[in-house]
Protein backbone atom coordinates (compact mmCIF):
# COMPACT_ATOMS: atom_id res chain seq x y z
CA UNK A 1 0.00 0.00 0.00
CA UNK A 2 1.42 3.39 -0.97
CA UNK A 3 1.82 5.99 1.73
CA UNK A 4 -0.74 8.75 1.22
CA UNK A 5 1.43 11.84 1.75
CA UNK A 6 -0.03 14.62 3.87
CA UNK A 7 0.74 18.29 3.82
CA UNK A 8 3.45 19.01 6.38
CA UNK A 9 3.23 22.21 8.40
CA UNK A 10 6.73 23.14 9.59
CA UNK A 11 6.51 25.40 12.64
CA UNK A 12 10.01 26.75 13.26
CA UNK A 13 11.22 30.21 14.26
CA UNK A 14 14.80 29.78 13.03
CA UNK A 15 14.70 30.81 9.37
CA UNK A 16 17.70 28.73 8.28
CA UNK A 17 16.29 25.60 9.91
CA UNK A 18 12.85 26.32 8.45
CA UNK A 19 14.26 26.75 4.94
CA UNK A 20 16.34 23.55 5.18
CA UNK A 21 13.41 21.48 6.49
CA UNK A 22 11.06 22.91 3.87
CA UNK A 23 13.48 22.10 1.05
CA UNK A 24 14.21 18.58 2.31
CA UNK A 25 10.56 17.68 2.88
CA UNK A 26 9.45 19.05 -0.47
CA UNK A 27 12.34 17.92 -2.68
CA UNK A 28 13.38 14.65 -1.04
CA UNK A 29 10.20 13.63 0.75
CA UNK A 30 7.66 14.63 -1.87
CA UNK A 31 5.47 16.41 0.67
CA UNK A 32 3.48 19.58 0.14
CA UNK A 33 4.90 21.94 2.77
CA UNK A 34 3.54 24.97 4.61
CA UNK A 35 5.57 27.15 6.98
CA UNK A 36 4.86 29.08 10.16
CA UNK A 37 7.48 31.08 12.07
CA UNK A 38 5.40 32.12 15.09
CA UNK A 39 2.78 30.63 17.35
CA UNK A 40 -0.02 32.84 15.99
CA UNK A 41 0.90 31.91 12.39
CA UNK A 42 0.82 28.22 13.34
CA UNK A 43 -2.57 28.54 15.06
CA UNK A 44 -3.97 30.27 11.96
CA UNK A 45 -2.65 27.51 9.69
CA UNK A 46 -3.93 24.74 11.97
CA UNK A 47 -7.41 26.18 12.36
CA UNK A 48 -7.86 27.00 8.68
CA UNK A 49 -6.51 23.74 7.24
CA UNK A 50 -9.17 21.98 5.15
CA UNK A 51 -7.65 18.53 5.78
CA UNK A 52 -5.53 16.93 8.51
CA UNK A 53 -1.83 17.79 8.38
CA UNK A 54 1.37 16.38 9.74
CA UNK A 55 2.82 19.10 11.96
CA UNK A 56 6.54 19.38 12.70
CA UNK A 57 6.39 21.66 15.72
CA UNK A 58 9.28 23.50 17.35
CA UNK A 59 8.78 23.54 21.11
CA UNK A 60 9.58 27.21 21.79
CA UNK A 61 8.08 29.88 19.54
CA UNK A 62 7.80 33.66 19.62
CA UNK A 63 4.38 35.21 20.09
CA UNK A 64 3.18 32.80 22.79
CA UNK A 65 3.45 32.73 26.57
CA UNK A 66 3.60 28.93 26.67
CA UNK A 67 4.65 26.12 24.35
CA UNK A 68 2.15 25.82 21.49
CA UNK A 69 1.68 22.13 22.25
CA UNK A 70 0.11 23.08 25.60
CA UNK A 71 -2.49 25.20 23.77
CA UNK A 72 -3.09 22.38 21.28
CA UNK A 73 -3.54 19.85 24.10
CA UNK A 74 -6.34 22.01 25.54
CA UNK A 75 -8.04 22.49 22.16
CA UNK A 76 -9.74 19.25 21.08
CA UNK A 77 -10.39 20.48 17.54
CA UNK A 78 -6.66 21.00 16.97
CA UNK A 79 -5.53 18.05 19.05
CA UNK A 80 -7.62 15.51 17.17
CA UNK A 81 -7.44 17.05 13.69
CA UNK A 82 -3.69 16.85 13.03
CA UNK A 83 -0.70 14.60 13.71
CA UNK A 84 2.13 16.22 15.67
CA UNK A 85 5.87 15.67 15.98
CA UNK A 86 7.69 17.88 18.49
CA UNK A 87 11.20 19.15 17.79
CA UNK A 88 13.54 20.96 20.15
CA UNK A 89 17.12 21.40 21.21
CA UNK A 90 15.87 21.70 24.80
CA UNK A 91 15.53 18.63 27.01
CA UNK A 92 12.28 20.20 28.29
CA UNK A 93 10.47 18.73 25.29
CA UNK A 94 11.09 15.19 26.57
CA UNK A 95 8.26 15.61 29.09
CA UNK A 96 5.86 15.31 26.14
CA UNK A 97 7.38 12.08 24.80
CA UNK A 98 4.71 9.90 26.40
CA UNK A 99 2.03 11.61 24.29
CA UNK A 100 3.71 12.76 21.06
CA UNK A 101 6.77 11.77 19.05
CA UNK A 102 9.76 13.91 19.97
CA UNK A 103 12.88 14.59 17.94
CA UNK A 104 15.81 16.24 19.68
CA UNK A 105 17.92 18.73 17.73
CA UNK A 106 20.29 18.15 16.12
CA UNK A 107 18.78 15.21 14.24
CA UNK A 108 19.49 13.32 11.05
CA UNK A 109 17.25 13.60 8.00
CA UNK A 110 16.83 9.83 8.10
CA UNK A 111 15.46 10.09 11.64
CA UNK A 112 13.13 12.87 10.56
CA UNK A 113 11.82 10.84 7.61
CA UNK A 114 11.24 7.74 9.73
CA UNK A 115 9.44 9.59 12.52
CA UNK A 116 7.23 11.52 10.10
CA UNK A 117 6.23 8.37 8.19
CA UNK A 118 5.53 6.42 11.38
CA UNK A 119 3.55 9.28 12.91
CA UNK A 120 1.38 9.75 9.82
CA UNK A 121 0.73 6.02 9.45
CA UNK A 122 -0.29 5.76 13.11
CA UNK A 123 -2.52 8.82 12.77
CA UNK A 124 -4.29 7.38 9.72
CA UNK A 125 -4.79 3.99 11.40
CA UNK A 126 -6.35 5.70 14.40
CA UNK A 127 -9.35 6.73 12.29
CA UNK A 128 -9.56 3.53 10.20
Amino acid sequence: MALDLPTVLVVEDDEDTLDALHLFLEEEGGYAVMDAKTGPQAIQALTSAPVPMLVLLDHHLPGLQEPLINFIARTPLLLNRHAYVLVSASKDVLKYADRWPVIEKPFSLDTLSTVLQTTWTTFQQRDA
